[in-house]
């Protein structure tokens, strides 16, 4: 059985086209325009940053409408909390 994650959603640039969305297990870059995007789900391990690379496990990964709609909404702005004592600058 699968388990939940819960993400943060960060834009990657100004335009607010590319997020970056990471996970306990999960991390993920996704263009909002496009759909298209990377994702690394593999394993159980926790995922960063360097983890968006092919050699690292990621897949190239065409995301549907319903979940660029969620990014959207739920995307981190300038001064939520995201974590103990880190705040959005």
């Amino acid at each position: 059985m699968r388990k939940e994650d819960s993400l943060s959603v960060l834009p990657v640039d100004a335009d607010g086209k590319t997020f970056t969305f990471q996970g306990s297990r999960t991390i993920g870059r996704v263009d909002v325009e496009t759909g298209k995007g990377m994702v690394n789900y593999m394993g159980s391990n926790p995922k960063y940053f360097m983890h968006l690379s092919k050699m690292m496990g990621a897949v190239d990964f065409d995301f549907p409408q319903e979940f660029i709609k969620l990014i959207k909404e739920n995307q981190t702005r300038k001064g939520d909390k995201i974590g103990p004592g880190i705040i959005m600058g």
